[in-house]
């Protein structure tokens, strides 16, 4: 259809606000699309239905903020009651092309849960996203997604107003994403990581004189980069304003004392308790893509209880190696023992300040970097302007300040947010730069817990519990650490070789309001998917199954969809799956392997080659009876940038073929099938990215 060269420019750019950060950056992309001679039209989501209604747009742009417990904003709820009506069909949203920024603080439970479940919601009513979803978190610098995500904006945004998108409104859907995964949390990004990994030596016959070589270049092009100056000297910055500092440090006596973890309000109505690493175990075997553990606590309190299908918080310390380099680059390894005295700097412009909660009494100057402070975090520009100012080199300094520039926006980009650069690698990179202590405590985000899914039931034993994941190894950094890992992997994976020598404790919690959960009747029969390690919340659902078994309960039926590379390299408690089968605990069991493998060879439904959506999708009328008919809940668990999308739509595909294969309900469309049992509490998630 023909459009008006102003038709071709406007498009609709919504903003849900609490505090005005979602406002204010929906204005920039408002000052940002009039420069390029677009026409947006700005508004706020309460003028839902009257200044605005979705089914009519053709071209959204949407900016939220999550309140509260994940919570969508006061301005944002009207709107989203609406969205959430039973009474929406699939194609309600058929003719919209949206993209979504959400804005979160992975210091709180649900981090940006209003942006992923409206994106999801988008989706679900025939929606497609034409930009990939930006998740921001303020705990580290909203500006490390804003500012990409707005850049990387303009291209598809105007192909889409041009009419260019149409003819491809299918093949476009992008998938949301969830809480970041430990590997996330520790800021490894793909593009990276594909660079100094895809040589032969993740073969485990490789040549690692070619990842050496490439990874001594990696090393020394960043570094080179970030020490480039790229401006002329005298070029006037535009350079954001650093927060007000609050924060009187002095260093008193020295202590022994042990770190006070249960003085940290990690999460809330979590009391943390120490856990004891009883024993670890490899599953996956050599020549796998990675390497997944099992490892097994013993919980020393008595009131911390868990169920199958919750998640653990493990509260890692920072490496041993970086913590020390840092104490040494800041001349502060003799001060290494002494207590932090934290007091609020007098005449301080900050409202209501208060010393942070992360930081405990009493706390030594290596507990504050080791437990504290999260020394990996991308450093935000307002700190960039911080750390310019506490430079002895004129021209570091100013290198330092044309990285925080607004005209330096592209190697920002590059050399933090794609290349995950650190404090560590700053201080390395600029030799002059010597930031007290208050100006790291203010500016660095507090180190954040991760989460595992538990494999092992409380029926066997209340006070122990077992965990699987996935030990993520690092590319090397130009300050000298060669053998990097995930920081709670790293960890976990060094202290289970250490249990032999000596006992090692690690402070446990579990995760509060965890719906992912067997059902309450014994009767109801349950569908898991789970690829990869996304398999650890099944294996405790049917261990628990197993132990309730043996007591003489009533037991239900269980269907597995499992799926990995390679049937003998990373199968996953392939042995206890199968013995699950044969002892009638789990009732069916289908695998499938992404890689081709040729003789198989394992005791189960093997279903070849393919992902765990195409085993749902070939098996559609097994599933649809035990969902349509048999009333059962369904489980996913995986990898959110894949896993989520393409098995809801399978599962949609297969409900819509069952119905129309003549079922008890075929007067009900997939569609509300699929919103009924997710109304139902019968479709539950437990997605990473």
């Amino acid at each position: 259809m023909a459009t008006t060269k102003d038709e071709e420019k406007k498009f609709l750019l919504v903003f849900g606000s609490e505090t005005g950060q979602a406002k204010a950056i929906a204005e920039i992309i408002r000052d940002k699309a009039l420069e390029r001679g677009l026409l947006p039209d700005t508004l706020c989501f309460s003028q839902y239905n009257k200044g605005f209604k979705l089914p009519t747009e053709r071209a959204l742009v949407v900016v939220v903020s999550t309140t509260g417990d994940g919570d969508p904003p006061e301005t944002v709820r009207k709107a989203w009651r609406r969205l959430k009506g039973k009474s929406l069909s699939s194609d309600h949203l058929k003719h919209l092309h949206f993209a979504l920024l959400g804005l979160g603080d992975t210091n709180y439970d649900n981090f940006c849960n209003m942006g992923k479940m409206l994106s999801q919601r988008l989706l679900e009513l025939g929606a497609t996203a034409f930009h990939p979803p930006g998740f921001a978190d303020d705990a580290v610098g909203l500006e490390d997604v804003v500012e990409p995500w707005i850049e990387g904006l303009w291209s598809p945004l105007v192909r889409l107003l041009s009419g260019e998108e149409d003819s491809n409104h299918d093949s476009n859907a992008i998938s949301m994403t969830t809480e970041p995964s430990e590997e996330a949390v520790d800021t490894i990004v793909e593009k990276e990581t594909t660079l100094l990994t895809s040589s032969p030596t993740r073969s485990s016959h490789g040549n690692t004189q070619t990842t050496d070589v490439l990874v001594k270049d990696v090393i020394a092009s960043l570094s080179d980069d970030l020490q480039r100056c790229t401006l002329n000297p005298v070029t006037p910055l535009s350079l954001p304003t650093p927060p007000p500092s609050y924060l009187t440090v002095t260093l008193g006596e020295t202590t022994d004392n042990t770190f006070p973890f249960n003085k940290i309000p990690y999460r809330l109505g979590s009391r943390v308790s120490m856990a004891t690493i009883t024993s670890s175990k490899q599953l996956t075997n050599e020549g796998a893509v990675k390497k997944t553990l099992e490892m097994s606590f013993r919980i020393i309190a008595d009131d911390m209880h868990y169920e199958p299908g919750d998640a653990v918080g493990f509260v890692c310390p920072s490496p041993f190696s970086e913590v020390q380099w840092l104490l040494r680059r800041l001349d502060l390894t003799s001060h290494a023992q002494q207590q932090i005295m934290i007091s609020i700097r007098e005449n301080t412009t900050k409202k209501k300040a208060t010393p942070p909660s992360h930081v405990p009494t009493p706390c030594t100057v290596e507990q504050l970097f080791s437990h504290c402070l999260n020394i990996r975090a991308v450093p935000k520009k307002a700190f960039l302007c911080l750390l310019a100012k506490h430079c002895r080199d004129g021209g570091e300094q100013r290198r330092l300040e044309e990285l925080a520039s607004r005209q330096c926006g592209a190697q920002y980009t590059r050399l933090f947010t794609e290349l995950r650069t650190d404090l560590l690698d700053l201080l390395n990179s600029f030799p002059s730069c010597r930031p007290p202590l208050d100006i790291l405590i203010e500016n660095l985000p507090r180190l954040q817990p991760r989460y595992y899914s538990v494999t092992s039931s409380p029926l066997t034993d209340p006070h122990s519990l077992t965990v699987a994941f996935n030990v993520e190894h690092l590319p090397p950094r130009s300050w000298g650490v060669a053998n990097r890992c995930g920081l709670a992997t790293g960890w976990l994976e060094l202290a289970a070789n250490q249990i032999t020598v000596s006992p090692v404790q690690i402070p446990v919690f579990p995760r509060s309001q965890n719906p992912f959960r067997l059902p309450r009747n014994p009767m109801t029969p349950i569908i898991m998917i789970g690829p990869g390690t996304g398999v650890a919340p099944f294996i405790g659902f049917l261990r628990h199954m197993a132990q309730q078994r043996v007591g003489g309960a009533t037991q239900r039926r269980a269907w597995l969809f499992f799926g990995c590379r390679h049937p003998h390299l990373d199968y996953l408690y392939q042995k206890e799956l199968v013995q699950f089968q044969s002892s009638g605990v789990l009732t069916k069991l289908t695998v499938t392997f992404s890689r081709p493998v040729g003789e198989v060879g394992v005791a189960s439904e093997v279903g070849g080659t393919g992902y765990v959506q195409d085993r749902v999708r070939v098996e559609w009328r097994e599933v649809g009876e035990w969902i349509v008919e048999h009333q059962a809940t369904v489980y996913m668990c995986g990898d959110a940038v894949t896993m989520l999308r393409d098995t809801q739509l399978a599962l949609q595909e297969v409900i819509a073929r069952y119905l129309a294969s003549g079922s008890s309900v075929s007067a009900e469309s997939a569609d509300k099938v699929v919103a009924r049992i997710r109304e139902e509490g019968r479709l539950l998630v437990d997605l990473w990215t």
